[in-house]
């Protein structure tokens, strides 16, 4: 392939201070911190795995999980949260992007553990949102989502540092938010226009 007839568009964020943000509100109403997943779950999205890891930390620091979209629990997934003691911890949300702001910016964390993933247009949502995002250590997510702590989502033991430690240290918490919107001022809807614009008049 001619490599002179590539170029890299970058997407925008769903989520804009003009828009969707100054309407939001949250959903969830629970009194415990919760951790974030949006959209599909299962396998492809290696949430049983996370998950499972996760279930020790989820009671120790008394945390709710919240799982935004994707559709309401199946029976084979709740019967999966009874076998792991965190039943009474999950949440499903069938949201709209007004909701769906909200959830990201009530979050102690959005949780992104899918092992095939294209853009990672959720990253750059919960950046918007003022959301620490925890992600997998593979594919583009390392170029879209520079102010994440990142994972193996094979290695059980890297998930677990990854998530206690962004709950153990609340400035690192702080940081990875300001950093996030500084990383989101890489990626805009103008930019992606101009970009393509540019492109077509080579």
């Amino acid at each position: 392939m001619d490599t002179d007839f590539v170029d890299v568009v970058y997407l925008g964020p769903t989520f804009n201070e003009e828009t969707i943000l100054p309407t939001i509100y949250n959903i969830h109403q629970g009194s415990k911190p919760y951790l974030l997943f949006v959209n599909i779950r299962g396998g492809r999205k290696n949430t049983y795995t996370c998950l499972s890891v996760l279930k020790k930390l989820i009671i120790e620091y008394n945390l709710d999980v919240v799982c935004a979209g994707g559709g309401s629990f199946s029976k084979e997934e709740i019967k999966f949260f009874q076998n792991h003691g965190i039943a009474d911890r999950m949440f499903q949300y069938s949201v709209n992007d007004t909701q769906l702001a909200g959830l990201y910016k009530g979050a102690f964390a959005f949780i992104f553990p899918s092992v095939n993933e294209g853009f990672g247009l959720p990253l750059l949502e919960a950046f918007s949102c003022g959301c620490p995002v925890i992600c997998k250590a593979t594919s583009c997510l390392h170029e879209v989502g520079g102010a994440a702590m990142y994972f193996d989502p094979k290695d059980a033991e890297s998930i677990l540092h990854a998530v206690n430690s962004v709950i153990d240290d609340r400035d690192m918490r702080w940081k990875m938010i300001v950093k996030g919107y500084e990383q989101l001022g890489k990626f805009s809807w103008k930019k992606c226009a101009d970009e393509k614009i540019r492109y077509i008049r080579k």
